[in-house]
């Protein structure tokens, strides 16, 4: 498969969206090696702000491990909230032990773990009634690494209510009925951080891709809205459609774009922003498949307030961290 020459280069889609979580193989224990020194910490006091999902562990991406005296998942919710590293953690009751990891993860069915997703907590923010959510995305096929965006208001751009892909540090993002020009995406080139893909990555049988890369170029319209629902549904066809759209080589140039429009705008057509826990399971699910697939990328969400191109939040979701 080739890569579309107008992917070629670092890319980038802004739109709004939402969607489920992710999947893969079994496994019964943690992966973190026990041969690691292990810090022992104090019982912290829980968040109110953890989402847990029980029965579940996640996979890669360990930076940190840690005992806790009668620990609890809350309490290892806490504890990777209040790491600026961690984005994600999972916890081993049995063991106390407390794992935080940090870019991308897959996630496997374990009785004895439960996990979840550091976003930060919108439930205690005041919003404006003109707050909405935004977001865009950087990739490269052909590369090895990407950088993440930033959402800026010192950035003006005349073309923030159109979507589409830019090459190079000229970005535009994509704001849902926003009433200014004055703000938009710019690469974030003073975080110092690239992100790359797993060592090892999976690349899907061109006999699998090829049928959904033709639907792809053919019709995107009727494309986006099965890509967004294999990236919410995980596991193996998010993998293959995210193999197929982002490194497609149509005829059209503008196809593969047409059809992520199409998909994102599916997910979460008004920019609301009750939905950016939904937003945020979406853009991990596609961090995911890219990273399995050997695609680096970063999406990035931004929950802003339209009518000042104010940033409230901003989160990233990028592949492995290289």
């Amino acid at each position: 498969m080739r890569s579309c020459p107008s992917l070629a280069m670092a890319l980038i889609a802004a739109c709004l969206l939402s969607g489920p979580v992710l999947a893969a193989a079994t496994r019964w224990r943690p992966t973190a090696a026990r041969g690691r020194s292990l810090k022992q910490v104090p019982a912290v006091e829980p968040s109110g702000t953890c989402v847990t999902d029980e029965g579940t562990e996640l996979v890669g991406g360990d930076f940190d491990l840690r005992e806790l005296d009668n620990g609890s998942s809350d309490q290892c919710c806490t504890l990777c909230s209040s790491t600026p590293e961690c984005t994600s953690w999972s916890f081993y009751a049995e063991d106390g032990l407390c794992i935080l990891k940090s870019g991308a993860v897959t996630s496997n069915p374990n009785p004895l773990a439960s996990s979840g997703m550091i976003r930060g907590a919108l439930t205690s923010m005041a919003l404006p009634d003109t707050a909405l959510l935004a977001s865009a995305i950087t990739l490269d096929p052909e590369a090895s690494n990407t950088t993440c965006l930033k959402f800026s208001t010192d950035e003006a751009h005349n073309q923030l209510q159109s979507p589409r892909w830019a090459t190079g540090a000229d970005v535009h993002g994509k704001i849902k009925d926003q009433s200014t020009d004055e703000a938009g995406w710019v690469l974030d080139d003073g975080s110092g951080k690239t992100h790359g893909v797993q060592a090892n990555p999976t690349l899907p049988p061109e006999e699998a891709v090829q049928p959904l890369e033709d639907q792809i170029c053919q019709d995107p319209e009727a494309a986006g809205p099965q890509f967004a629902a294999a990236i919410a549904a995980g596991g193996e066809q998010a993998q293959l459609w995210t193999y197929a759209l982002l490194d497609s080589n149509c005829d059209d140039p503008d196809a593969a774009t047409g059809a992520y429009d199409v998909a994102v705008d599916s997910v979460n057509p008004s920019g609301d922003p009750a939905d950016m826990e939904a937003v945020s399971r979406w853009f991990t699910n596609l961090a995911v498949a890219a990273n399995s697939v050997g695609i680096p990328l970063c999406a990035s969400v931004a929950l802003i307030d339209a009518a000042t191109g104010t940033l409230l939040e901003q989160r990233d979701f990028p592949t492995g961290v290289q």
